[in-house]
This record gives structure tokens, sequence and C-alpha cells, in this order.
């Protein structure tokens, strides 16, 4: 089964930027999103003079941003 034909009808799939899909879909009525926001940063220390290792790690608290 495709994935267009798991979402149902009206649903619009395209290749976005990135290697990212796009769906798209109208719905009949107006529907509250939420979504668990997750930070990029460092799980494991880069000892001996190797790089650190990236990861995802949910937010639990405010996110400040600095320039720079």
């Amino acid at each position: 089964m495709s994935l267009a034909a798991s979402l149902g009808a009206g649903a619009k799939i395209g290749a976005g930027q990135g290697g990212l899909y796009e769906i798209s879909q109208t719905f009949p009525e107006r529907m509250r999103v939420m979504f668990l926001a997750e930070e990029i940063a460092p799980v494991k220390a880069g000892l001996a003079g190797g790089q650190p290792v990236l990861g995802r790690i949910p937010v639990r608290h405010p996110l400040v941003w600095t320039e720079g």
C-alpha cells in the first residue's frame, strides 16, 4: 500500500528540500497541533581530542538562543 493511500483521500505528497517529504491535506475542521520539541546537543564527550557525539534530547526547559 502506498503512503498516499495510507493517508486517505485528499492528501498530497511532494518532495521537499533536503530529501524531506511534504504532506499537504485539507481537513473538514480546524485542529490544534502540538509537538514535542527536541534539542540537538552533545550526548557523549569527545575524549582525547575526538569529536563529541551529537543527539536529540527532549526539551525540558525554555530554550535561550544566542547569536554567535
